[in-house]
C-alpha cells in the first residue's frame, strides 16, 4: 500500500476513535470511512489488533514530529531544557484520541513501549528530589501532562488566551530553570 493511502486510513482510525472510542475500530466502519473494501483492509491489516497497533505507532509518530518539529531536531542532540520545551509544546497539541490510545497501550505491552519510546526521548525524567533544576523541569512536564488531561477530558476547552498564557508561562519556568 502506498504510504498515502496508509495514511488515510489511519487518519480515518483516528476519526472513529473521536466519534466513538476505541470500540468504533471495525473493519465495516473504516471501510466506510476511507471507501476501501474490507478486503483492501485485510489484506494490509489482517487483524484488528494490526488496525489498533497501527493507528498508536501512526500517532506516536505524529506527537514526537511534533515535538522535533518545535525546533529541536532530535532528542539525542539538545539538553534537557530544550527537551522540556519541546515536550511542552506537544502536550499542548495533544487531544482526545490521542489521551485515549495512551490509557488504552496499559494493556497491551507492545503499544504501551511505543508510547514510552517517545515519552523517554522527550520529557524531563524522574527527578532526584534534592536537584531544584531538575525538579523546577519536572514540575512544568507534569504542568503540561495535567493541561493535556484537562483539554481531553473537558467538554469546554480554555480560553485561547488563558491556554497561551499558561504555555508562556510554563516556557518561562525552563527557561528560568536554565540559571
Amino acid at each position: 500500500m502506498r504510504g498515502s493511502k496508509k495514511a488515510i486510513i489511519l487518519d480515518a482510525i483516528v476519526d472513529l476513535i473521536e466519534e466513538g472510542g476505541i470500540k468504533a475500530i471495525t473493519y465495516d466502519a473504516v471501510s466506510e470511512k476511507t471507501n476501501i473494501t474490507r478486503g483492501g483492509l485485510l489484506y494490509h491489516f489482517p487483524s484488528r489488533e494490526d488496525l489498533v497497533f497501527g493507528v498508536h505507532q501512526h500517532i506516536c509518530d505524529r506527537w514526537a514530529a511534533t515535538m522535533a518539529g518545535s525546533g529541536t531536531a532530535s532528542p539525542d542532540t539538545v539538553d534537557i531544557h530544550d527537551k522540556t520545551l519541546a515536550y511542552v509544546k506537544g502536550a499542548s497539541s495533544a487531544n482526545r484520541v490521542e489521551m485515549i490510545l495512551l490509557l488504552e497501550s496499559a494493556m497491551d505491552e507492545a503499544v504501551q513501549g511505543l508510547w514510552q519510546s517517545v515519552i523517554n526521548d522527550w520529557a524531563p525524567p524522574f527527578p532526584d528530589p534534592d536537584d531544584d533544576e531538575a525538579m523546577d523541569l519536572f514540575l512544568v512536564r507534569l504542568a503540561a501532562d495535567g493541561l493535556w488531561v484537562s483539554e481531553a477530558l473537558s467538554s469546554k476547552p480554555l480560553p485561547k488566551a488563558l491556554k497561551k498564557g499558561v504555555m508562556r508561562r510554563l516556557e518561562q519556568m525552563v527557561e528560568k530553570s536554565k540559571k
